[in-house]
């Protein structure tokens, strides 16, 4: 028995295929096998032994007049797969258009001149290409001042940069200020009479709050998540952005089976089949892309707004 199940194996390279995938499976489920199975990434395998046995199907089918499945049910895979991605790209172009109707919709006036703008959240969710935070504000868009959240006890974090002479060399930013400095390479340059300053006080009367009203699946299928983003002005008007992501199926059919074991644990994240997706960070349209365009705010360097800053 074993020996002819052996010789079937050998004689069928897709029958081979599937069974090491499936074996793969299998042992992940053994939490000892697994431990030392994951530092190979196991669940991956079936992208590469699915398809084998697939293409190793078609080419077997192609072999034999009489065998049309084996022509058939590789063509359903491959073709199938390929009408599934498409259609999820379309899906995720339409999510990302509505997207931008809804916060094109958002008319917010603001004078920068005087109007001060706060983030009570700071995000910081690198998985979905998310890093933003006042200081990033103010160090690459056209606002010298931004307050920060959440606020404690009323009192919000307030930053600045400002053309002053402050402390030399010094690396502990507050209300005297600090030289701004930023990093190149092994360096770290000191900007000559340019400050950053920090404090902490109440938001103004005329400040912009900006508050993360959370983030939430809206379906499993396309994994599509949305935030909610409040702006309230300072005469009190209220407008609701939207932040989004969504992850279209990659181009070519990568299934992942078997188990997501982060680090230790002795209970796996997640266990099943899913197909690999095209990275959250593709055309996302994150917090700091909405936020900045419904506030007008351009990008722009520290150069440009203090001509002449000499970096040592």
């Amino acid at each position: 028995m074993i020996k002819s199940t052996l010789k079937l194996l050998f004689q069928s390279a897709w029958v081979a295929c599937f069974s090491v995938a499936a074996v793969v499976v299998l042992l992940q489920g053994v939490p000892v096998v697994n431990f030392f199975l994951s530092f190979f990434g196991p669940q991956y395998w079936s992208i590469i032994f699915v398809n084998l046995g697939f293409i190793f199907m078609a080419l077997k089918g192609f072999q034999s007049d009489e065998a049309r499945l084996l022509k058939i049910i590789p063509t359903i895979w491959f073709a199938g797969y390929l009408a599934l991605a498409a259609a999820s790209h379309l899906l995720a172009g339409h999510f990302y258009r509505e997207i931008d109707k809804q916060n094109a919709a958002q008319k917010i006036e603001w004078d920068r001149r005087t109007d001060q703008i706060a983030l009570s959240h700071d995000w910081t969710d690198e998985n979905l290409a998310v890093t933003f935070t006042s200081r990033d504000l103010i160090w690459n868009y056209n606002i010298n001042s931004a307050y920060s959240g959440p606020p404690d006890n009323g009192l919000y974090g307030k930053i600045e940069l400002r053309r002053q002479t402050c402390p030399r060399g010094q690396m502990n930013e507050g209300p005297d200020g600090a030289q701004a400095l930023r990093h190149n390479g092994d360096r770290t340059e000191f900007a000559e009479n340019l400050c950053v300053i920090t404090s902490r006080g109440y938001l103004p009367s005329n400040g912009i709050n900006i508050v993360n009203k959370g983030i939430k699946n809206t379906d499993l299928v396309l994994d599509r998540r949305v935030e909610q983003i409040e702006v309230t002005t300072g005469k009190g008007r209220k407008f609701n952005l939207q932040a989004g992501w969504t992850g279209p199926l990659s181009w070519f059919p990568a299934p992942i089976i078997g188990c997501d074991w982060p680090g230790f644990n002795a209970s796996p994240s997640w266990c099943g089949i899913r197909f690999m997706r095209k990275s959250f960070r593709e055309n996302a349209r994150t917090p700091e892309k909405v936020i900045t365009e419904a506030l007008d705010l351009k990008q722009s360097t520290v150069e440009d707004r203090f001509p002449g800053t000499r970096w040592k």
